[in-house]
C-alpha cells in the first residue's frame, strides 16, 4: 500500500510539475516593523542607530516539512548625506521536499529632512536570488503501483533541475512627522517589490513573480503615567499600526497596536484577507511580547517572540506560527557639520540614549 510519506512527496512533486500554472508568494513575518527591510527598502538608515536584526519564522509547526524562514539585515544611517545603506539575507523553505528560495540585496535610502519632517526614498541596488530544491526525492504518479507503491522510474527526469538564479528589483518611500507637543509621530509608507517580475519556474515555461504592495501606516504616541508627580512620572509608548500587502491574487490586512513600558514590550495584531469582516471574523490573531535589554551605555539588545495564532479550526491542525527577532542596536555619536537631523523625541524615553562626540571620553 501507499504510505502516508509517498502520497506527500507524490504530491509535492505534482506541484513542480504544474508550477507553470502557480502564483508564486512572498513570505510573510507577524512582526512587520522588526522586518522593515524585507518590506520596504525606504526604512534603511531609518533610525540613527546602527542596527543588526535577524528573525526565524516557523509556520505550521504540526504539519509535516519545513515551513521556516531565516532572516537577517544590517541598516546604517550615513547622517553627513542624508543616506541610508542596508543589507539583508533571507532563506525560505517550502515543503517536505525544501523548496528554497534564498535572497541576498544591497540597499541604498536617500532622505529629505528637517527637524521634525522626513522623506526618505529607497531601492535595491544588488540582488542576487537563488530558487532550488534541497532534496529532489520526488514520487510521481507513473511510478505509482496502487498495491506495490513505488514500482518504477519516472519518466520526468528531475535530476536535471537547476537552481534558478535571477536579480530582483524592489522600490519604496516612507514619510514621517513629528507633532513635538503633542508627543505623536505618524509613518506612512509605500513599497512596490519584484518589479522586473523574474521568471522563477524550473521549466522551460516562464511563470513571472507577481508584483506586490505593501502600504503601512503606523502612529507613535507617548503616555505619561503619574504626570505630576516628576519623581514617580513613567512613560509608555503606544504604537497602532495598519498594513495591507497585495501580491496577485492575494490580498491581507493587518492591523493592531504594540504597548511598550520599557523595558518590556507586548502587542496584539489582527490579520485577514478582507478589511470589512468584524474582528471574531479574523483569520489570525498575532501576540507579541518581548524585552530591551541594556548593553551598555549605547548599546542594547531588543528580543520579540510572537505567536501567530489561526482563528480556524486549522489551529488544532497547524500549531499556529511561532517567530522570534535579535535586533542589537548601537546608538553612535553624532559627527562634526552633519546635516540638522531629523528629532527622534523618543529616544531617551525608550531607553536609547544617542550621545554626542564631545561626551564619548566623559567618564
Amino acid at each position: 500500500m501507499i504510505n502516508s510519506i509517498q502520497l506527500r512527496s507524490c504530491m509535492w512533486g505534482l506541484l513542480v510539475c504544474l508550477s507553470t500554472g502557480i502564483h508564486g508568494q512572498d513570505p510573510q513575518f507577524s512582526q512587520f516593523y522588526n522586518s522593515s527591510l524585507y518590506y520596504n527598502p525606504a526604512t534603511a538608515g531609518i533610525t540613527q542607530d546602527l542596527r543588526f536584526s535577524s528573525s526565524y519564522r516557523n509556520l505550521w509547526s504540526n504539519i509535516p516539512g519545513d515551513l521556516s524562514t531565516y532572516f537577517i539585515s544590517v541598516d546604517y544611517q550615513l547622517t553627513k548625506k542624508n543616506m541610508g545603506l542596508g543589507f539583508l539575507m533571507l532563506s525560505d523553505n517550502e515543503g517536505l521536499n525544501n523548496l528554497r528560495t534564498q535572497r541576498f540585496e544591497l540597499i541604498y535610502s536617500y532622505r529629505i529632512q528637517s527637524r521634525n519632517k522626513m522623506l526618505q526614498f529607497g531601492m535595491t541596488i544588488f540582488s542576487l536570488n537563488i530558487r532550488d530544491l534541497k532534496d529532489k526525492n520526488f514520487v510521481f504518479t507513473d511510478q505509482l503501483d496502487p498495491i506495490h507503491g513505488v514500482v518504477q522510474q519516472s519518466a520526468f527526469i528531475h535530476d536535471n533541475i537547476e537552481p534558478r538564479i535571477y536579480p530582483d528589483w524592489n522600490i519604496g518611500m516612507v514619510y514621517k512627522q513629528n507633532f513635538v507637543r503633542k508627543k505623536v509621530t505618524p509613518t506612512i509608507g509605500f513599497s512596490a517589490s519584484h518589479i522586473s517580475r523574474p521568471n522563477i519556474s524550473f521549466l522551460s515555461k516562464k511563470v513571472r513573480l507577481p508584483l506586490k504592495y505593501v502600504f503601512h501606516i503606523n502612529v507613535l504616541t507617548q503616555v505619561t503615567f503619574h504626570k505630576d508627580d516628576v519623581l514617580n512620572r513613567k512613560f509608555a509608548f503606544l504604537s497602532p499600526g495598519f498594513v495591507y500587502e497585495y501580491q496577485n491574487p492575494f490580498q491581507t490586512f493587518t492591523l493592531g497596536t504594540g504597548f511598550d513600558v520599557y523595558p518590556l514590550r507586548t502587542g496584539i495584531w489582527f490579520r485577514n484577507r478582507s478589511i470589512v469582516s468584524d474582528v471574531h471574523k479574523y483569520n489570525s490573531v498575532v501576540i507579541l511580547v518581548g524585552v530591551v535589554i541594556p548593553i551598555s551605555l549605547n548599546h542594547n539588545l531588543m528580543i520579540d517572540y510572537t505567536y501567530d495564532s489561526t482563528i480556524s479550526k486549522l489551529e488544532f491542525a497547524s500549531g499556529g506560527a511561532h517567530e522570534i527577532t535579535l535586533i542589537y542596536n548601537i546608538s553612535l555619536p553624532e559627527k562634526k557639520r552633519s546635516v540638522p537631523c531629523y528629532h527622534e523625541w523618543w529616544r531617551a524615553k525608550r531607553g536609547v540614549v544617542h550621545y554626542p562626540k564631545k561626551m564619548k571620553n566623559i567618564h
